[in-house]
């Protein structure tokens, strides 16, 4: 895969925090892994622990990671767009 990432997506609808473009989707997609495994981890000890504050920063964790994902998909689609128009 060497699609980039194309920096249109924020997160938390807000435009305060974008995602850079440029950046590989193979890496992208990697740092997007790890915020997951610490969304897991957090959800878990929230609930364990009853600490609403964990839960809201897997909350946000969640997403950038989703910001990430959808960032990645939109440059893989402008990709092949613009094979098609080749």
């Amino acid at each position: 895969m060497n699609n980039v990432t194309t920096g249109a997506v924020t997160f938390a609808n807000y435009q305060l925090f974008r995602v850079n473009p440029g950046i590989s989707s193979e890496h992208a997609l990697n740092q997007a892994s790890m915020l997951m495994a610490c969304v897991n981890k957090l959800t878990l000890l929230g609930e364990t622990e009853e600490d609403a504050t964990l839960v809201w920063a897997a909350h946000f964790l969640g997403e950038m990671a989703k910001a990430i994902i959808d960032d990645v998909n939109l440059g893989g689609s402008c990709a092949c767009a613009d094979r098609q128009a080749v």
